[in-house]
C-alpha cells in the first residue's frame, strides 16, 4: 500500500514525515544505542510513531565529514534507519560501533538529506545483513570490521575511541590493528523492496535487488572471512568489492570521484577467505567492475558474477544503460593468495549485450597500456573451475569483448568447465581471447576453451603458457572458430601452447576452423619435452562454406608421439588453401597407427615438413598430402632425420587428382621399411589412392594427373639382400638349465679316516669293534629314476653361475654341496 502511495506522489510526503520525525523529541530505540564518546555532539535517534522508520541526527561535523558513534547499532526487520545529512557539503557519514556486539542489519539502512554522502559502517565485531536487508543510500557503502578509518595523519577509531581525531580529510584507509583475524561480514540479503515499500534515493521505479546502491556507486565489504549465502549485491555501472583480511594491516581507499570508492590491498597483507554460495554480484552497466581479494575464494552452488553493458540474463540485470562509443565495460577481478574454486554451474560473465555499444580498442593495445576493459581476470596459487562452471566475455552489440585471463602459480585445473570469448551473430567487434598461465594446466572431462566469431570481427587468440605440463583428457577441446554467419574480415585468432610438455588423450582436440569469411588461425605447440597424442588430434580446417586459408600446425618439441589413431590434419573443403604441418623435434617422431595429413578439395594442398632425430612410422601410420579436384598441385612432403623407419603398411603419399603430384624428399642416410619398399605405379584416381591403405606394403607415391612429383630417397639398394630371418626362439630355455647340481672335474678329492677307540688307525686284520650289523647297499644306479619337470609347490633353487660341460655345452646351475 505504501509503495502505491509513493508512486502517487507520496514520496515527498514521506520525506516531510521524516523531517517531522526529526522535530520530535529524542527517543532511544533499543536496537540503536548511541554512546557518549563524541560528547555534546553525540548521535540522536528519533523514531516515528506512525511509520517503521528511525532518523539519526546529531553527530560531529568536520568539513565534509559527519561522525556518529554507537554502543550498539542494529536495524530490525521491517524497519528503516536513515542517517540525516544536514548540510549539502557533507560527503561522508562515518558511523562506528564501540560496543562488543556485531551489527545486524535486518531492515533498510539509508541516508537522507541535502547531499549524497557515502556511508561508512565500522564495527570491529562484524556485520550481518539479513534476508530482508536493503539499502537506500545516495552515495556508496563501506561496511567493515576494521578497527579504524584513517583520516590523513589521524584516524576515527572504534576500538580506541579516545585516540580518535575528527578531521576534515576524506577517509584514506581502513586500519586493522587488533591481533588475530578480524570479524566476519555476512550477507543473506535477497530483498526486493525497502522496509518502506520504495526507495527515497534515485529513480522511484528502480528495482531493489538485495543490497543495492545507485548507478555508478560502490558497495564495499571489507573484513575477516566474508560469506555471501543466497544473496544479492547490486551496483549498476558501479563497483562491488569484497576484501577479506586475515590479520593486522592497512587497506587503502581510492576514489576517482567522491561517490566512487575502491580499495587497494597490499600483497604483504595476510588475507582471510571469501565464500559465495547461490549468490549474485551484478555491476552491469558502463564501467561496472567487481574486485575480490582473499586468501581462499570459493564460488559455488550456481552463483553468478556479472559485468558489461546492456541487460544480462545470468544475473537477470535490467539496466537500461546501453553505453555509447566512449563507454566501456569494466573488469571482473578475482585475486587470491591461496586457492580459487569456481564450481557447481557458477558463472562469471562480462558481456557487451544486444543494442549496447562498447569500447572499440584492440585488446592487445589495452594489455600493452595496462588498461583492460570488459575482461575477467582470475589470479591465485591454484585455480579450479569445475562441475559445469563457466567463465566468458562476449559482445552481442557494437564493441569488442574483453579477455579471459587465468593465472595459477601452482596449477590451473579445468574439469567439466567452459571458457568463452565470443563475437555473437549480428555483433560488430573482436573477441578478446583466452590467456591461461600456470605451473601446470589440465583440462578434463569435456572442458572447452573457445574463442569464436559469428559476427563481424576477429575471433580471439587462445594461449596457454605453463612452466610444467599441459594436458587435455577425455574429450576436452581448445578451439578458435569463425562461424558461418561471420562477415567481413573475421579471422580465427589461433591457438598457442608453450609448456614443458603437452599431452592429449581420449579424443581431445586442438582445432582452428573457419566456416565463414576468414582465415583459420594457426595451432602452435612449443615444448621442451614431448608432445604426446593418444586417440586425439590437432585440426586446422576450412569448412565447405568457408572462404579463407587454413591455418598451419606448428610443433617444436623435445619429441613427438602419436598413438592410437591420433591425427595431425590441415584440410580445406571450402574456398581456400589448406594449411601446412611443420614439425621440428630434437628427439624422435613416432607415429603408431596414426597419421599426418593435409587435404584440399580443389585448392592447393598443404605441405608437411618433419625434422627430427629419428622418424618412426608403425602399424599403418601415414603421411599424406592430397588434392581431390581442380588443377592444383599436391602438397610437398619433406622428412629429415638420422634414420627413417616405416613398418606395417605405413605410407608416404603426395597425390593430386587434377594437377601435379607433390614432391617427396627423405633427407636421411638410412631408410628402413618392412615390407621392403618397392616403387608403386602412378595412381590414376582417388580409388587407387585409397587402395594403397591396407595392402600390407610400404608405399611412397607422388602421383598426379599432370605429372608425378619428384621422389628423393637415399640409396638403399645394398640392403635388399642383406637381411636374414631369425628364428622365433633364439634360445631353448629348457636346455639352458641343468637338472642337477654340478661337480667340477678338477676339484681336489678329499679323504676319510676311521680311528679306533685308542686313537690309532684300525688295521686290516683287526677285529671289528662295531656293535652294529652291516649290510650291502645297492648301487645308486639301481635306484629307479623319478626325474620330472618342476611343478608348482616344488622348492625353487636358483642357479649360481654358468658352467661349461665336457661336451662344450654351457648350462646354468650350481655347485653340489
Amino acid at each position: 500500500m505504501l509503495k502505491t502511495w509513493l508512486r502517487q506522489g507520496g514520496r515527498w510526503g514521506l520525506v516531510s514525515s521524516l523531517v517531522l520525525v526529526c522535530s520530535l523529541g529524542e527517543r532511544t530505540e533499543a536496537q540503536i544505542v548511541p554512546d557518549r564518546t563524541l560528547g555534546s555532539e553525540h548521535s540522536v535517534v528519533r523514531s516515528s510513531p506512525d511509520l517503521p522508520v528511525d532518523a539519526i541526527e546529531g553527530g560531529a561535523i568536520r568539513g565534509t565529514n559527519l561522525f556518529h558513534s554507537f554502543q550498539r547499532f542494529n536495524v530490525s526487520e521491517g524497519r528503516a534507519v536513515y542517517f540525516i545529512s544536514p548540510e549539502p557539503a557533507i560527503q561522508n557519514i562515518l558511523a562506528r560501533v564501540t560496543g562488543r556486539s556485531r551489527s545486524e542489519i535486518l531492515g533498510t539502512l539509508g541516508t537522507l538529506g541535502g547531499s549524497n554522502p557515502n556511508l561508512f559502517l565500522i564495527n570491529p565485531n562484524g556485520v550481518v545483513f539479513g534476508p530482508q536487508a536493503s539499502l537506500d543510500i545516495a552515495g556508496s557503502l563501506v561496511a567493515t570490521s576494521a578497527n579504524a578509518v584513517k583520516l590523513g595523519s589521524g584516524s576515527f577509531s572504534a576500538s580506541a575511541p579516545a585516540t580518535s581525531q575528527l578531521l576534515t580529510i576524506n577517509p584514506s584507509a581502513l586500519i586493522f590493528n587488533a591481533p588475530g583475524k578480524p570479524a566476519s561480514i555476512v550477507n543473506h540479503s535477497r530483498a526486493a523492496t525497502t522496509a518502506l515499500g520504495g526507495a527515497l534515493n534515485g529513480p522511484l521505479d528502480r528495482p531493489i535487488r538485495g543490497l543495492q546502491v545507485l548507478d555508478g556507486r560502490s558497495l564495499l565489504l571489507v573484513g575477516g572471512d566474508l560469506k555471501l549465502e543466497q544473496s544479492l549485491l547490486t551496483a549498476p555501472g558501479g563497483r562491488i568489492e569484497l576484501g577479506s583480511v586475515g590479520g593486522p594491516g592497512t587497506v587503502e581507499l581510492l576514489g576517482s570521484r567522491a561517490s566512487v570508492l575502491a580499495t587497494q590491498v597490499p600483497d604483504s597483507l595476510t588475507r582471510a577467505n571469501v565464500s559465495i554460495s547461490a549468490s549474485v554480484l551484478d555491476v552491469t552497466g558502463a564501467g561496472g567492475s567487481v574486485a575480490i581479494n582473499s586468501h581462499n575464494l570459493d564460488i559455488f552452488n550456481g552463483s553468478g558474477i556479472c559485468a558489461g553493458l546492456g541487460s544480462n540474463n545470468v544475473c537477470r540485470s535490467t539496466t537500461s544503460n546501453s553505453g555509447s562509443s566512449l563507454d566501456e565495460a569494466g573488469n571482473i577481478g578475482l585475486n587470491a593468495t591461496g586457492n580459487i574454486r569456481i564450481r557447481q554451474f557458477s558463472r562469471i560473465e562480462n558481456d557487451v549485450n544486444p543494442n549496447a555499444t562498447g569500447n572499440n580498442s584492440n585488446i592487445f593495445d589495452a594489455i600493452e597500456n595496462d588498461k583492460l576493459f570488459g575482461s575477467v581476470v582470475i589470479n591465485g596459487r591454484t585455480v579450479s573451475i569445475t562441475d559445469g562452471a563457466q567463465v566468458s566475455t562476449s559482445t552481442s552489440g557494437r564493441g569488442n569483448a574483453g579477455l579471459v585471463f587465468i593465472a595459477g602459480s601452482d596449477k590451473v585445473r579445468l574439469d567439466q568447465a567452459t571458457l568463452f570469448s565470443t563475437v555473437d551473430e549480428g555483433a560488430v567487434g573482436d573477441a578478446g581471447g583466452i590467456l591461461i598461465t600456470g605451473g601446470s594446466i589440465s583440462l578434463d572431462h569435456g572442458t572447452e576453451l573457445q574463442a569464436q566469431t559469428s559476427g563481424r570481427g576477429l575471433a580471439g587468440l587462445v594461449a596457454l603458457r605453463s612452466q610444467g605440463p599441459v594436458s587435455l583428457a577425455n574429450r576436452s577441446i581448445i578451439g578458435s572458430t569463425v562461424e558461418t554467419t561471420a562477415q567481413g574480415r573475421s579471422d580465427s585468432g589461433g591457438i598457442i601452447i608453450a609448456a614443458e610438455s603437452l599431452t592429449l588423450t581420449n579424443n581431445s582436440q586442438l582445432q582452428t576452423q573457419t566456416d565463414g569469411q576468414g582465415k583459420a588461425g594457426p595451432i602452435v605447440a612449443l615444448t621442451t619435452g614431448p608432445v604426446s597424442l593418444s586417440d586425439s588430434g590437432m585440426f586446422s580446417t576450412v569448412e565447405s562454406e568457408g572462404r579463407g586459408k587454413g591455418g598451419n600446425i606448428v610443433i617444436t618439441a623435445g619429441a613427438l608421439n602419436l598413438t592410437d589413431g591420433s591425427l595431425l590434419r590441415a584440410d580445406t573443403t571450402g574456398q581456400g588453401n589448406a594449411g601446412n604441418i611443420l614439425v621440428q623435434s630434437q628427439g624422435p617422431v613416432l607415429a603408431d597407427n596414426s597419421s599426418f595429413s593435409t587435404f584440399a578439395l580443389s585448392f592447393k594442398g598443404g605441405d608437411i615438413n618433419i625434422d627430427a632425430s629419428d622418424i618412426r612410422l608403425l602399424e599403418g601410420s601415414d603421411i599424406v598430402t592430397s588434392v581431390l579436384t581442380g588443377d592444383q598441385n599436391g602438397g610437398r612432403i619433406t622428412l629429415t632425420a638420422d634414420t627413417i623407419v616405416a613398418l606395417g603398411d605405413s605410407d608416404i603419399l603426395a597425390f593430386a587428382q587434377g594437377g601435379r603430384g607433390g614432391d617427396i624428399t627423405l633427407n636421411t642416410p638410412a631408410f628402413f621399411s618392412s615390407p621392403f619398399y618397392r616403387p608403386s605405379p602412378p595412381l590414376l584416381d582417388l580409388e587407387a589412392l585409397l587402395n594403397l591403405d591396407g595392402n600390407d606394403q610400404v608405399d611412397i607415391n607422388a602421383s598426379g594427373s599432370l605429372s608425378t612429383g619428384i621422389i628423393t630417397l637415399p640409396d638403399i639398394s645394398f640392403l635388399q639382400n642383406s637381411f636374414t630371418e631369425l628364428p622365433a626362439n633364439l634360445l631353448d630355455t629348457d636346455r639352458l638349465l641343468a637338472n642337477s647340481c654340478i661337480v667340477r672335474r678338477q676339484q681336489q678329492e678329499g679323504s676319510f679316516i676311521v680311528t679306533g677307540s685308542g686313537g690309532l688307525p684300525v688295521l686290516p686284520d683287526d677285529f671289528s669293534e662295531s656293535s652294529f650289523e652291516t649290510y650291502n647297499l645297492p648301487s645308486q644306479h639301481d635306484q629307479p629314476a623319478h626325474s620330472r619337470p618342476w611343478r608348482s609347490g616344488d622348492p625353487v633353487v636358483e642357479p649360481q653361475g654358468a658352467y661349461r660341460l665336457a661336451n662344450g655345452v654351457t648350462v646354468l646351475s650350481r655347485d653340489c654341496p
